[in-house]
């Protein structure tokens, strides 16, 4: 970060509501290109507040200001994500380590995962309301 922030490399971005901080934004920009790293939020107790969404959008908008070519939240799910994004690219992920039986499990399971999560996509509405009727595969019917 000492080094990140007077280069431009990293920006923090502090979102405030009068004199109260309600979300800090830590972002890398590489390329025109800004990479949402981590935040933080003040959350209330009422849930029609926003901290999150609304410092996202500060974020946002100074990077167009700027004339950044995007704005890329990166990994994982996120509420503020798809309401936000315009687009979605998938990410290549890498694992990188000594070959054990543990990595061929895990390869397994990963495979087994984005296979389940597919299917999940994938299954018209109807379908997956009629399984979830029956409470899931009954044997001799088929859905």
């Amino acid at each position: 970060m000492a080094r990140g922030v007077p280069t431009g490399a990293v920006r923090i971005s502090r979102t405030m509501v009068g004199n109260e901080t309600i979300g800090v934004v830590y972002n890398f920009v590489h390329d025109g290109r800004v990479l949402n790293y981590q935040s933080g939020f003040l959350y209330e107790s009422d849930s029609r507040l926003k901290p999150g969404l609304v410092s996202h959008v500060l974020a946002i908008e100074d990077s167009i200001a700027r004339g950044e070519s995007g704005y890329d939240f990166l990994a994982g799910g996120g509420g503020h994500k798809s309401h936000l994004a315009n687009r979605e690219q998938a990410m290549t992920w890498i694992a990188v380590g000594k070959d054990s039986p543990e990595r061929h499990i895990e390869a397994k399971l990963r495979s087994a995962k984005r296979m389940l999560r597919t299917i999940a996509t994938n299954v018209p509405k109807k379908t997956a309301a009629l399984y979830s009727v029956l409470g899931g595969l009954v044997p001799g019917r088929s859905v």
